[in-house]
């Protein structure tokens, strides 16, 4: 019982932690797009267009409107004075606001607009048990072990770091993107994570 309990549990705050910043994003641009467009209408009107097709110009020239304001913002934010108000903003408001740090990070992540901390993928046994987790590379040593960051399902910029040694770091040949997504999605599309080890693994006994 305390395993089903801990399960329903996780999965819950697993999926929470997915759904929450997901509809946060969509209620501030739904609402950005309702008031653009509400705002707008009456110089459709003033143009003279026909009922079906003011609605319609109405609803382009606001998304129009929002890619607009959001290149600005991007422009000002590269500005000194700009960097400097963006993080006061974010460390006294938007920081606060669940679900923006996720969105922020993964947006940052997948755009590449910042270094990709991630070198490769891997499965790896830290407590060289058959148990295997799913882990990034973040840096390489000398004495052939690796640093592996082990990301939580749904939340990938939470997780734990360890020190693997060498024989129990098994590398993948599977983008960083293809293994993010699986983490997202907690655990979905791990097969082609599974296959691609066992197919690594049947190769190199063939080679030994």
């Amino acid at each position: 019982m305390k395993k089903v309990n801990n399960f329903v549990r996780t999965t819950l705050i697993g999926g929470f932690g997915i759904v929450l910043p997901v509809l946060v994003l969509f209620i501030v641009f739904n609402g950005l797009f309702k008031f653009i467009a509400n705002s707008i209408r009456p110089i459709t009107n003033i143009i003279g267009l026909g009922s079906n097709i003011k609605g319609v110009v109405a609803d382009i020239l606001s998304i129009i409107i929002i890619i607009s304001i959001c290149f600005l913002i991007g422009v000002i934010v590269k500005t000194r004075v700009g960097r400097f108000a963006h993080n006061k903003l974010e460390k006294r408001i938007l920081n606060k606001i669940p679900g923006y740090s996720l969105i922020k990070d993964t947006i940052k992540y997948f755009s590449g607009s910042e270094g990709k901390p991630f070198t490769s993928v891997a499965l790896i046994k830290p407590f060289g048990k058959e148990d295997m987790l799913t882990g990034f590379i973040t840096d390489s040593h000398s004495d052939g072990s690796h640093t592996v960051f082990v990301p939580q399902a749904a939340s990938p910029w939470q997780g734990d770091m360890y020190h693997v040694q060498k024989e129990n770091v098994f590398l993948l040949d599977v983008s960083v993107g293809d293994a993010m997504k699986s983490v997202i999605a907690m655990g979905a599309g791990s097969s082609k994570l599974i296959e691609k080890y066992l197919e690594e693994q049947k190769t190199a006994t063939i080679k030994s």
